[in-house]
């Protein structure tokens, strides 16, 4: 956070404690020290950001979104929304799949990036009964306009294209608004973005796997049921979750 503290996922909830000193903020969510959230949140409009019995999947944050001030926490939970917080600990919105487009599928993998000064969410999901069906969604916070790129999609034949990849993804990133990496069944795949008029980012459901600026990177094969020992210099080591350095969009960190 920009006031020097970090928000955890610590079991089915959210804390707040302090970077220099370690020591967790008791006053974080009015007092109770964690955000829990509600089934009918009165800060959230009625919404449902309970949290409880729930995985916190992942947390991006940023302070660049339209219409609120300071930082606001982005939480994916159990696969099913994207719960907004301040820093206070305090509801602000709760995001559902029908939100983003007509249809109730779950969420896979969410990232947050900031491309000229602008903080871009970008969310990618697969349907829950038919995995072939796919999505993908940006917005561009700092305006406030969102676009569904494809949704409910499944390329008819095609196994290496985008939208296929999103029924074993792992994780995603976003470089500077070139391109998009996906890490899928420990390979990672890069497709190129493209801008509209309305300064979203986006990838066609029908990108191919290595054609034009897209690529594969292939890992290393795995040696007798172990992870390799990534000695191969063309390879990496199978993927789990990749990011985009902030600074320098040349270099990827992966676990």
């Amino acid at each position: 956070l920009s006031d020097g503290n970090i928000i955890i996922a610590e079991g089915s909830k959210l804390i707040k404690m302090s970077l220099e000193d370690v020591i967790k903020d008791t006053s974080f969510a009015g007092g109770a020290g964690k955000f829990v959230g509600a089934d009918s949140d009165p800060d959230c409009f009625g919404k449902d950001s309970n949290l409880l019995g729930l995985s916190v999947d992942f947390l991006e944050i940023s302070n660049k979104v339209k219409d609120y001030t300071g930082d606001v926490i982005f939480a994916l939970i159990n696969k099913k929304k994207i719960v907004m917080i301040n820093s206070s600990g305090v509801c602000l919105d709760v995001i559902r799949p029908s939100n983003m487009h007509s249809r109730n599928y779950e969420i896979r993998n969410m990232e947050m990036r900031t491309i000229d000064d602008e903080d871009h969410l970008f969310v990618v999901g697969r349907g829950s009964g038919n995995i072939n069906r796919s999505y993908l969604y940006t917005k561009n916070l700092t305006t406030g306009i969102g676009k569904a790129c494809f949704t409910h999609y499944a390329t008819p034949g095609e196994t290496n294209v985008f939208s296929r990849k999103m029924k074993n993804v792992k994780d995603i990133a976003v470089d500077d608004g070139n391109n998009i990496y996906v890490a899928h069944r420990g390979n990672i795949y890069k497709y190129a973005l493209t801008k509209d008029s309305d300064g979203n980012y986006c990838a066609p459901n029908d990108a191919k796997d290595n054609e034009g600026a897209n690529k594969k990177y292939d890992r290393a094969e795995i040696i007798a049921g172990n992870i390799s020992d990534c000695s191969v210099s063309d390879k990496h080591c199978i993927a789990f979750y990749i990011d985009i350095d902030p600074d320098d969009p040349s270099i990827m960190y992966m676990t």
